[in-house]
C-alpha cells in the first residue's frame, strides 16, 4: 500500500528570483503543480487567507516526481 509522506507537497506558485552575475535569471527546477519532496524542517511559514503555507528555496527541494 502506498503511504503518503508528510513532506510530500504540491507546488502552488513558483517565482524565479535567482540571478547570475551577468544579470541572467536561472529558471527554477519546478513549475506550478509539480509534486515535490521537502525537508522535514525549514522553509518560511506564512498564512494566506487563514491557511498555513510554506516558502522554500529551489535549492531546498529534495526531489520531484510525476505519477
Amino acid at each position: 500500500m502506498y503511504k503518503v509522506c508528510p513532506n510530500e507537497k504540491e507546488t502552488l506558485f513558483v517565482l524565479a528570483l535567482y540571478q547570475i552575475p551577468k544579470g541572467e535569471h536561472i529558471p527554477p527546477s519546478v513549475k506550478e503543480g509539480d509534486k515535490v519532496l521537502l525537508p522535514e524542517f525549514g522553509g518560511t511559514k506564512i498564512e494566506v487567507n487563514e491557511k498555513e503555507m510554506y516558502i522554500f528555496r529551489d535549492s531546498d527541494i529534495l526531489g520531484k516526481w510525476s505519477e
